[in-house]
């Protein structure tokens, strides 16, 4: 049993499907207490990943055989969750899944209240999805009713916090074409101060052109000039093909004359995402070096590695694979030096990495995106199993699909992901394959 909670524990941890299937499989087992840690505390890398783990968590609460002790933890944590908003948006969303299910007005109270009490904290705006979700024009009216009190002491407060050009009321029309969202806020604002006072402040912005103004082409001389100026990012990733190969040549001089770490970082960042045209022996040098915490110099030039074919260079790739704990940079150098057998080599370093996991699943993908090969599928079950990031997860799972693959295992898991892309991929396979 210690060892079902202990795999169900990791899978909640990384959001995969797997727990799911724990749950339906041992059904005497009690997992409420990980259940309701992972309600409490959202255990997501980065909220923007998986879009929110409440539609997950809600489908393991409902799962399981101690739902209502389960469900009473989250409504009781409701109120008394402390200030980290990703906490307090998860429980706002999972609070309103649970009223969607059981229509219970106390549990739509209770996220009203959570909202209202709520104060300039940072985490103001937690819950607002959640209400407009089951309570629509109402709940904007509300919201906006609220920010208007809040905000009263503090009128600047309106466009520091995004909503001074009435996103949120633009949002709600676009998705409800059948309500006259702007006629009913009118209406309502004849009666309320603080309604009538917002409305007044985003007219201005209604009708506003937000035509973005002609991109300025990139030169050589304005690249040089944001390098002097130690820009961090002297040229947009997107704009890498405004250059023409003598301005890549002038810039690589440039880089060959450099002493300065700052500006050679910004040159090696040019070359990340373009071949370095000339010869790559001082970007190799630079690689070769013992990495230094002043600069991210070790990064910079193995990424830039990465886009030239070469013994010399694949050479110290396989070298610092075997011989460093965390060789994250020098993965970098195999997307253009990969080969067959390289798969053990990788199983390997995902094998003893812990915490770091997440920054190792980049350079891994961007590797089997760029050298299609059936001995993918140990390394990247390896990081399917640990990743708690799903957008990560989702590219794993394309490539593992692309090379043919995928296990039959984990695609039947993918429906039951905490990742929206990852249950649309699942969705996408079903329909192409006729599997489901």
């Amino acid at each position: 049993m210690r060892e079902i909670k202990h795999q169900f524990r990791r899978a909640i941890h990384c959001g995969i499907g797997v727990a799911y299937f724990i749950i339906r499989e041992n059904p005497h087992v009690d997992f409420s207490r990980d259940i309701i840690h992972a309600c409490t505390h959202d255990l997501s890398h980065d909220v923007l990943c998986d879009r929110g783990r409440a539609p997950y968590l809600t489908e393991l609460i409902y799962s399981c055989k101690q739902k209502r002790n389960i469900i009473n933890a989250v409504l009781l944590a409701l109120p008394t969750a402390g200030k980290k908003y990703r906490d307090i948006d998860q429980l706002c969303e999972l609070a309103a899944n649970i009223y969607e299910r059981e229509q219970n007005d106390e549990i739509k109270q209770a996220i009203y209240k959570r909202y209202t009490n709520e104060g300039l904290n940072g985490s103001e705006w937690c819950g607002e999805d959640a209400l407009l979700r089951i309570d629509g024009i109402t709940a904007l009216k509300h919201i906006i009713q609220t920010r208007g009190q809040k905000y009263e002491t503090d009128p600047n407060a309106w466009g520091d916090c995004g909503w001074g050009d009435g996103w949120r009321v633009k949002d709600f029309q676009e998705e409800h074409p059948h309500i006259e969202v702007y006629a009913e806020l009118e209406q309502a604002g004849r009666h309320d101060v603080y309604i009538n006072r917002y409305l007044d402040m985003i007219k201005p912005h209604k009708h506003e052109n937000t035509r973005p103004a002609k991109a300025e082409k990139y030169t050589y001389e304005r690249v040089k000039n944001n390098i002097d100026q130690l820009n961090s990012r002297p040229i947009s990733p997107y704009r890498i093909s405004d250059l023409s190969p003598a301005d890549l040549m002038r810039l690589a001089d440039d880089f060959e004359h450099e002493t300065d770490p700052k500006k050679q970082e910004l040159y090696l960042f040019v070359f990340t995402l373009t071949r370095y045209p000339q010869n790559h022996a001082t970007i190799l040098k630079i690689a070769q070096r013992r990495p230094s915490k002043s600069n991210c110099l070790t990064y910079f030039s193995c990424r830039a590695l990465g886009l030239i074919a070469s013994e010399d260079v694949r050479a110290l790739a396989i070298e610092r694979m075997t011989a460093v704990k965390d060789p994250l940079e020098y993965l970098y150098i195999l997307i253009a030096n990969y080969r067959t057998g390289d798969g053990s080599l990788i199983g390997d370093v995902i094998s003893r990495t812990g915490h770091h996991i997440h920054d190792l699943g980049w350079p891994i993908c961007e590797i089997y995106e760029a050298n299609s090969t059936r001995e993918c599928k140990e390394p990247l079950e390896k990081l399917y199993y640990k990743l708690n990031c799903g957008i990560i997860r989702h590219s794993v799972l394309k490539i593992l699909d692309d090379n043919g693959v995928l296990s039959k295992a984990i695609l039947k898991e993918m429906e039951y992901d905490c990742s929206v892309g990852v249950r649309e991929l699942y969705k996408e396979i079903i329909t192409r394959t006729g599997n489901g």
